[in-house]
Formats: C-alpha cells, structure tokens, sequence
C-alpha cells in the first residue's frame, strides 16, 4: 500500500487545485515525488502549477526534474522552452524547443515557441521563418499568422504582411481586424 502513496499525494494535490489552494497543492506535488522521486507526473504538474503562478524559476527546475526522468518527451521540452522564453531566457528557450522539434518536426507549438523567442532577441527574419513552420502544420492558427503578420511589418515586408492578413481574413475576422488595427495594412 505505501508504494501508492505517491498516488494519494497526486489526487490530493488535484483536488487542492479544485479547491483553489495552489500552495497546498504544491505541498502535495511535493510529497508526491519525495515518496516517488521518479513520478515525472508530479514534477510536470508541479512544473505546471509553478509556470500559472508566473513562479518561472521553481517551474523550470520541475520541468527540468520531469525531463531528467522522461528525456525524450517533446511536449515536456515545448513546457520547459515555453516557461524560458516567458521568463526571457530566448536563447536558452531556443535551444531546448529546437531539441523538441528534433523529436517531433510537427510540433507547432514548439515551432511558434522558437518563433516567440526569436523575437524576443530580436531576430524577426528567424522569427518570421519559425512561424511560417507552425502555420504550415497548423494552417488555420490564428496566433501564428498575426505573429507572422508582425514579423513581416517589423522587417519592413509589408506585401507578405498583407498576405498573411488576407490568409487570415479567411477564418477569423477577429484577428483580421486586430492585424489591420494594429499594423494599419488592409489585406492583399
């Protein structure tokens, strides 16, 4: 019975996020993996608590604790890279996406991530390229073309802007009309 101890921590933690008490929760995810060091579901959903918390260091550390259990985990990768780029580590968020896509080429997620971090360090034509990737897995998603959208404005490529804005015009006029609002370019 004590080798599900780990368990009864887990499901304990799971109703302490039902509850609304993520401090308890994080206790629980805690003695979760003290009673089974090797719970990778544990240091992920810990990992999880910590990245809506905005508490970007102690995420890191359990998705790194997930990934030292699971190395080959491309959507753990994509959380650990996402909680980087938004604690503004781009470079090092770059680095860990990049061995996500390794894993799994389709992974959009991972793919606009890389593009996110590459614009945080201000490299649109990088960032535009990790974009267009996403958007040719995911051709309707609307996050990776209004980025796309921006990255072609910032390097002064306003007719494949207004492409994209056209593209996007397509399926969500939501977006359409944030993009003209914002980039002040009408579709193409």
């Amino acid at each position: 019975m004590a080798f599900l101890l780990h368990w009864r921590h887990y499901y304990a933690a799971r109703w302490q996020l039902f509850r609304r008490n993520p401090a308890a929760a994080a206790r629980r995810y805690q003695l979760a993996l003290a009673a089974s060091p090797g719970f990778w579901l544990a240091a992920a959903s810990l990992g999880y608590l910590h990245a809506t918390e905005r508490r970007y260091d102690q995420a890191v550390a359990a998705f790194e604790q997930a990934l030292a259990i699971k190395p080959d985990d491309a959507d753990m990768l994509f959380n650990l890279g996402y909680v980087l780029g938004e604690d503004r580590q781009h470079a090092r968020a770059i680095t860990v996406l990049e061995r996500a896509v390794a894993l799994n080429p389709k992974h959009d997620r991972a793919w606009f991530g890389m593009g996110l971090a590459y614009k945080g360090l201000g490299d649109h034509a990088r960032a535009a390229e990790m974009f267009v990737k996403a958007a040719d897995i995911q051709p309707m998603n609307p996050h990776a073309l209004y980025e796309l959208a921006h990255a072609y404005v910032a390097m002064g490529e306003t007719d494949k802007a207004r492409a994209v804005i056209r593209r996007v015009s397509e399926f969500d006029p939501k977006v359409t009309r944030q993009l003209i609002d914002e980039t002040g370019l009408r579709p193409q």
